[in-house]
């Protein structure tokens, strides 16, 4: 309401319950900031075409559960340019006036009922507060909100808005800084780690061990191209090939979660799947088809540690190519 120009860079989650008074709490914000600003879709509407909800000060996204024919994966990063900025301009589709860029200043609210399977989070996230309510509507009087509504059109809603205006509300609030975690995250990141990403963890915590002990990249040397590595756990680049063959039995077959990667129908999932481990793809500049690593003989994507800077990355794994060293 006070600074609608500037992003907040991380959406507010609000869950719990049917019928609990989710979008009662929000419709005070509604009307100080002018219903004609504040945009409602649904998430297969934001997965779709048109994007005119864009232009408001506030989106609100009923029921992140309601995926249609996106899955979870898919809506969450869709969703990573629309929560924060950069980028700076988003592009807008509406129907019937060519597409234009609108500045990225759209508050995002997104509400559910479903804590376990409503919506996919990886730990790492920081484009979600999650604020979540036990209450169920048996908690409250008959008549709490059909007064609770008089009370708004009265004067409420009012009220709401002048408080809501009062400076001092800003004080200690910065609005590109990663929101806490609360119980409520945990337990939907904990609800999508599925045993394959935990028996991925396991394999990227015995390379880790080997890695230590293994050719001259490894331990890592502390810098790189003038670049100190932090000392972080896990491998620092990693390709699919070699977490498979940890998984080899004694005939050299993958076993396992070594047998799960090498399942084409899996492919999408993979990256999310390392993502929760802390990985990330690097891609490689110098090709320009794909951007994969040319590795003895081989094309493959390389992973990194996501906490890691890109460039140390790439001066890693140049090294270790150069050098031959199993990653």
């Amino acid at each position: 309401m006070q600074k609608p120009w500037e992003k907040i860079n991380h959406a507010l989650v609000l869950g719990g319950p049917p019928r609990i008074g989710k979008d009662t709490m929000i419709e005070p914000v509604k009307r100080a900031i002018g219903a004609w600003n504040f945009k409602e879709a649904s998430p297969t509407q934001v997965m779709g075409q048109f994007n005119d909800f864009l232009k408001g000060v506030i989106l609100r996204i009923n029921e992140t559960r309601d995926l249609g024919d996106s899955d979870r994966y898919t809506f969450y990063e869709h969703m990573k340019p629309i929560i924060a900025a950069p980028p700076d301009v988003l592009r807008m589709n509406e129907k019937h006036i060519p597409a234009h860029p609108v500045f990225n200043v759209v508050g995002v609210i997104e509400t559910t009922n479903y804590k376990s399977d409503g919506m996919y989070l990886p730990a790492n996230d920081g484009r979600h507060y999650v604020a979540w309510s036990e209450i169920t509507r048996d908690d409250f009087p008959e008549k709490y909100f059909n007064d609770l509504w008089m009370w708004l059109d009265k004067d409420g809603a009012a009220n709401i808005a002048a408080y809501l205006a009062q400076p001092d509300l800003l004080k200690g609030f910065d609005p590109k800084a990663p929101p806490p975690k609360t119980p409520a995250f945990w337990e939907i990141v904990s609800s999508y780690t599925v045993p394959e990403q935990a028996e991925l963890q396991d394999i990227l915590d015995k390379l880790d061990q080997i890695n230590t002990r293994e050719g001259p990249q490894f331990p890592p040397p502390q810098f790189v191209d003038g670049q100190q590595i932090p000392p972080y756990e896990g491998p620092r680049i990693v390709t699919l090939k070699r977490i498979i063959q940890k998984t080899w039995d004694s005939y050299k077959q993958p076993t396992g979660i070594g047998a799960w990667l090498q399942d084409r129908r899996n492919s999408r999932t993979i990256p999310h799947r390392m993502e929760a481990c802390g990985y990330v793809p690097v891609r490689n500049d110098a090709d320009k088809r794909d951007g994969q690593w040319k590795i003895n003989g081989t094309r493959q994507t390389v992973y990194g540690k996501s906490e890691i800077g890109r460039g140390i990355l790439i001066s890693l794994i140049n090294r270790a190519i150069k050098d031959g060293v199993p990653f």
